[in-house]
This record gives structure tokens, C-alpha cells and sequence, in this order.
């Protein structure tokens, strides 16, 4: 192979070998990691495909909401103040939501407008869980595209996403265990998942002071009989992550569009969605099975429907 004899050549000389050839016991934990990949994009699939499967949920209408005009979004409005509203249209704006999202998803407003500690803590554990890919495949792109010489920016951004991402993750275990707002409700799974993103951020930072790290170093752990140990653990316990995210509460990082996009902001008149319609028809078909005071009934047969009915009978009554 031509080009060799230089440490940068090597290294995309590795590149070719590993895409071309597939040498070296390394393989293993390529396979590991191939087989979570797997299972995260599965796990979510079906996750996805579960919710939207489910029966239509129970309408919120809690304002404000970011759709409609702006000044109708300042003070909580909605588009029921319009005078003969059912029969007018009303345009979603999406780019509110949008906005809306990408304050959640980038700077976590909602958590530093409620509680400023945890805001500090969860900031620096999803800002390290985003700088942490971004710069794995700014490696890979930079292998691909054969420029080694940007390696060193990916190597800056990797070393950052661990450092934010290990004192996040280890100030918010410190701060779910001690503080009263948070103890009562915080479970071993939880915990668990906190040392596991704890341990992947400390391994990937032990790993920078033994290893380059590259996009021609991590194709290179597949090639060699010996891996150095430190790099196996960190993308061990990488592979162990992929293969658990899609089983637990971390999902939110997605269903959020979902929970809020067609749950919480969701305030469209059934009469202008005939599907929506349908939906409601089919869940007022479904056996109750409360067992509130105001909605207990003894009757295995008893329908929503018939809470509906019984419901306006009384209002009827007392009117």
C-alpha cells in the first residue's frame, strides 16, 4: 500500500485495511458494538411505534402553548376567543414549536426558569451526551475524507464532551442522592444510569492520556490482537449504553416532540381532523376501569360513553 511511513499515513492506511480487509481479533468488539447499534435503533423503532399505536390521550388545553399569533401566545390565548371559532381555520405554527424545542433541547429553559441547581448539572451531562457523537463522527468524517489534520479538533471537542459530561453526570448523582427536592423520587435505575454515563466519560478521558484519540485509532482497536484496555472498557461500556437507552426514561431526549407536539399542544377541534374523530369514538368505547368516587362503577359493561351520558344527564337535572 503506497503512502505509508508516516504516522498520519498509518493511520489511514488502517483506514483501507479495516474497510477493505478485516483483519485482527479486534473484531470482537467491533461485532459488540455492531450487535448494540442494533439493538438502540430496534429498541427506539418499536418505542416509537408503540406510542403512536396507543389510544388517543386526554386533551390538556393548559395555555399558553407556542401556536397561533404571538401576542396571543404572551398572555395564554387561544383561538376559542374568536368569535364563531368552529367554523374558521386556525394555521399550526410550527416554527414556534420548533423554537420552543430547540430552547428545551439546547439550553433546558424549562429547568433553569424551576430549579437553577439542577439546571447547572443537567446542562453540562446533555451538552457532554451531545458533543460526545458530534465529535466521534467528525472523526469518522475526517478519516473518510482521508484530513488528518483536523484529528485534533475532534480530539478538543471529544476531550470537552467528557469533561462536561463526567462532572454532570457526577454532581447530578450527587445532587438526586442529597437534596430533599429530589431523593424522595429518585430510584435505582436512575442511579444506575448516572454512574453508567459517569463511567463512560471518566474511561473515555483515561483513554485520551494512553491513546490518540482519532477516527484512525478507533478503527485501529479492530485491527490488532491487543487493544490497550482502557479504550476496550470505554467502548465496552459504549456499547452496553446503545444497547440499554432504548429500555429506559432517557427516551425523552425524542419523545418529547411527540408528548408535546401531539399531546400537550395539541388543541385542534375534532370536527376539523375526521381521524381524530374516529379516534374518540373508539375510545369512548372502552370499558372504564377507574376506580375514582366520581367515576367508579360497578358494572363490568359500564363504557366512557356511558360516563359521558350519565354525566350530562345530572348537569341536565341540576340545571
Amino acid at each position: 500500500m503506497q503512502g505509508c511511513g508516516t504516522a498520519q499515513a498509518d493511520g489511514l492506511c488502517v483506514v483501507d485495511q479495516y474497510l477493505f480487509r478485516r483483519r485482527g481479533n479486534g473484531q470482537l468488539l467491533g461485532t459488540l458494538l455492531l450487535v448494540a447499534l442494533l439493538v438502540f435503533l430496534t429498541g427506539n423503532l418499536v418505542r416509537i411505534i408503540r406510542f403512536l399505536r396507543t389510544p388517543v390521550p386526554l386533551r390538556w388545553e393548559l395555555y399558553p402553548i407556542p401556536r397561533g399569533p404571538k401576542e396571543r401566545q404572551r398572555y395564554g390565548g387561544s383561538y376559542f376567543e374568536k368569535s364563531e371559532w368552529w367554523a374558521q381555520g386556525e394555521s399550526p405554527d410550527g416554527r414556534s414549536e420548533l423554537i420552543f424545542i430547540a430552547k428545551e433541547v439546547l439550553a433546558l429553559k424549562s429547568v433553569r426558569q424551576n430549579f437553577l441547581a439542577l439546571w447547572v448539572c443537567s446542562f453540562l451531562l446533555h451538552w457532554g451526551l451531545y458533543l460526545y457523537p458530534a465529535a466521534v463522527a467528525f472523526a469518522w468524517v475526517c478519516a473518510a475524507w482521508r484530513v488528518p489534520q483536523l484529528f485534533p479538533i475532534a480530539t478538543i471537542f471529544f476531550w470537552i464532551s467528557c469533561v462536561a459530561g463526567l462532572l454532570g453526570s457526577v454532581s447530578l448523582l450527587f445532587l438526586r442522592i442529597t437534596h430533599p427536592r429530589l431523593r424522595s423520587f429518585t430510584t435505582r435505575v436512575s442511579v444506575f444510569s448516572l454512574l453508567l454515563l459517569g463511567s463512560i466519560f471518566a474511561s473515555g478521558l483515561a483513554a485520551l492520556e494512553t491513546v490518540v484519540v482519532s477516527a484512525s485509532t478507533v478503527i485501529q482497536t479492530f485491527q490488532k490482537p491487543s487493544t490497550p484496555s482502557i479504550l476496550s472498557a470505554h467502548l465496552t461500556l459504549v456499547a452496553l449504553f446503545l444497547a440499554y437507552f432504548p429500555f429506559t426514561h432517557m427516551t425523552h431526549a425524542y419523545m418529547k416532540f411527540f408528548s408535546w407536539h401531539g399531546m400537550r399542544w395539541n388543541d385542534s377541534p375534532a370536527a376539523w381532523n375526521p381521524d381524530a374523530s374516529a379516534a374518540t369514538k373508539i375510545n369512548l368505547r372502552r370499558p372504564v376501569g377507574w376506580a375514582a368516587p366520581h367515576i367508579r362503577d360497578e358494572r363490568p359493561t359500564t363504557t366512557w360513553s356511558d360516563v359521558v351520558n350519565s354525566s350530562a344527564q345530572s348537569d341536565t337535572k341540576r340545571a
